[in-house]
């Protein structure tokens, strides 16, 4: 179950934070997610046994993996870690967890529970947002943004999409078929264009 292990996570991310942070705000955050999921948690786990479901008693693999990095920061790195992870991204997913249960939900109970909780859940990511002045997550996008995020090797250009002058693609990076180069971008004297940089047949170049 998504939702029991997003909900055990931010518990147990609350609880690392009150021990690692010396930030006032950061502590006050992580308090407010310990007592708010906590009591959530156990709503959750009683629906879960009345519908003779076993619900998880760990975060899970993947939220395991985000608190061992976070054990090993401290200071600032720390605090702004956490907010991401514990504060964005984290209640971004269970956002998605939510709103998918109300829309798509067979359940009843199930949907009135995610109905009731979703709405906690959207308020805990404006507060992160507004503590990160993350205002991609205040659009309450489902994709986290992570600040200085590149594009991956493989990347590639939905068709119609256009290079800026400046602009630059990643190591084997290419463009689908009707991408199309601004006119009059013209490249500076020495510049390169990175190895491997591919462009699949019908891309063209305006002069």
């Amino acid at each position: 179950m998504d939702a029991a292990h997003g909900g055990i996570a931010e518990v147990q991310l609350g609880q690392l934070a009150l021990r690692k942070s010396t930030n006032a705000e950061v502590k006050q955050f992580a308090q407010q997610m310990i007592n708010e999921h906590t009591q959530a948690n156990k709503e959750l786990m009683s629906l879960a046994a009345q519908k003779g479901v076993t619900p998880p008693t760990t975060p899970g693999p993947k939220y395991e993996a985000a608190m061992m990095q976070l054990q090993q920061l401290s200071g600032e790195n720390f605090d702004k870690a956490y907010m991401m992870e514990g504060g964005l991204n984290g209640h971004m997913e269970s956002q998605a967890v939510y709103q998918r249960q109300v829309l798509l939900g067979q359940d009843p109970d199930l949907r009135a529970f995610a109905a009731r909780i979703l709405p906690r859940v959207q308020g805990h990511l404006q507060m992160a947002a507004t503590m990160t002045r993350n205002t991609f997550a205040e659009r309450n996008d489902a994709t986290p943004a992570r600040p200085g995020m590149q594009m991956n090797r493989g990347t590639q250009t939905t068709p119609g999409t256009q290079m800026t002058p400046g602009t630059q693609m990643n190591r084997g990076t290419q463009t689908t078929p009707g991408t199309q180069m601004n006119r009059g971008t013209q490249t500076t004297p020495g510049t390169q264009m990175n190895r491997g940089t591919q462009t699949t047949p019908g891309t063209q170049m305006n002069q």
